[in-house]
């Protein structure tokens, strides 16, 4: 399987907004985006994967153990090929989609406070498949 990476200059941002509700607490933004192939077409069933990091490095937060100490945040692209997440902390974060038949795509990005929600749209290309031809006996 094919792994992309592509580190993202950009900032995306989560302000801190004031809560609606009785105890007046705060809660961040999120992002959302569309997931298509190479066609355009809608894809469904990508699965989206939101890992803090220490920074904007491939390598993430570690644990003694040796595993990423940040649990991952998942999720599954709708049949319209959106998908949303809402209250994540301002940091750095790798975000990763994958389906079986296209290749990995992950981006590194950095949330911010102070910036209205992030709309990450997504292209995915589909695994090249080879192909071999067998000549004479």
């Amino acid at each position: 399987m094919a792994l992309i990476v592509l580190l993202c200059s950009i900032s995306v941002g989560f302000a801190m907004g004031g809560g609606s509700g009785a105890s007046g607490s705060k809660s961040h933004r999120g992002f959302e985006g569309k997931v298509v192939d190479a066609a355009g077409n809608n894809l469904k069933g990508v699965e989206i994967t939101l890992v803090e990091v220490e920074d904007m490095t491939v390598q993430g937060v570690k644990d003694d153990s040796g595993s990423d100490s940040k649990k991952p945040l998942s999720r599954m692209t709708g049949s319209n090929g959106k998908y949303r997440f809402i209250a994540v902390r301002p940091g750095f974060y790798r975000v990763t989609f994958s389906m079986n038949g296209y290749q990995t795509l992950e981006k590194l990005m950095e949330f911010k406070r102070g910036s209205k929600d992030a709309v990450l749209n997504v292209k995915l290309p589909a695994l090249e498949v080879a192909t071999t031809t067998q000549v004479g006996n």
